[in-house]
């Protein structure tokens, strides 16, 4: 579950800083 939430923190933040990583996902 931490695994998980950490994670998804983690893509949020990248998003942030990377709008295109969410097309490599």
């Amino acid at each position: 579950m931490i695994y998980i939430e950490r994670k998804e923190r983690f893509s949020a933040a990248h998003q942030l800083y990377n709008p295109n990583w969410s097309d490599e996902q």
